[in-house]
């Protein structure tokens, strides 16, 4: 018999990142502003100083793909759901929708968006090849099975995502609260299609998945929060918060040292 590393030699493919072999991937979860730090204060575009006391959200599950997002397709790629192909993976391995799930989360976490260290969500299993897309999904706590208990949990109030903090610009001062679930459609509660720069999963790899927080508060008009501070629906700040949260550009997916 020809030796595993041979044959992978002679068909041309990266022996490590050939799919198909079983490695293990710690995933960690956080949030971050454009600087990748943890996103407590920020400057939106419209000039509104951005301090966070309360960034929690309730996460998974999460898929990790070796296809291409959606977006780099060409229009009629996208309208025939044809696959881009993998730089890196063997031409004989079949892909569809996004591809190969390489890694998954299957459970929720409840995630501290302004914790200075990542939550360590565990050790998942996974197959060698090359990240280039994610899924993130957004539900209510309890939708799946979870890895935090109901006491953690229970300042969210049975929601999705709970943010409070105040927001100033000139002589303005607005305090500002939310507990908000998504829409209860696929199409919302589905992040789809977020980029990936080519993460590689070989042996051991740890990979950070990160919230950008300061993208979800950008278009948000602190102007039209209530006199109570309370951040309701279909108010313009409750539908740009919405927009931003499940906006695939305002996640992220980068590689760390395990």
């Amino acid at each position: 018999m020809i030796p595993t590393l041979l044959l992978s030699l002679l068909l041309g493919c990266d022996p490590v990142q050939t799919p198909g072999q079983a490695v293990e991937v710690q995933l960690l979860l956080g949030g971050a502003d454009a600087d990748g730090l943890p996103p407590s204060q920020q400057l939106t575009s419209a000039g509104w100083e951005v301090r966070l006391d309360q960034a929690q959200i309730v996460l998974g599950p999460i898929y990790l793909y070796d296809g291409e997002p959606m977006a780099s397709r060409t229009p009629v790629q996208r309208a025939l759901g044809v696959v881009m192909p993998s730089a890196q993976a063997c031409a004989t391995h079949a892909q569809h929708s996004y591809g190969e799930v390489l890694s998954e989360l299957r459970e929720q976490h409840l995630v501290d968006l302004l914790a200075p260290t990542p939550l360590d969500a565990g050790w998942h299993g996974g197959l060698a090849g090359e990240i280039r897309s994610a899924e993130v999904q957004l539900h209510p706590p309890g939708t799946v099975a979870l890895a935090a208990t109901y006491e953690a949990l229970a300042p969210l109030e049975g929601h999705t995502l709970w943010l409070a903090g105040e927001a100033r610009r000139d002589q303005q001062v607005r305090p500002f609260e939310v507990k908000m679930d998504l829409p209860d459609d696929a199409s919302w509660r589905i992040v789809e299609s977020i980029a990936v720069d080519g993460v590689p999963l070989d042996g051991q790899s740890a990979l950070l998945i990160q919230a950008r927080v300061d993208l979800w508060l950008d278009a948000v008009d602190f102007d039209q929060v209530g006199a109570d501070g309370q951040i309701v629906e279909d108010s313009q700040p409750w539908n740009a918060l919405q927009l931003g949260v499940r906006s695939r550009y305002a996640w992220q997916v980068s590689e760390v040292s395990p």
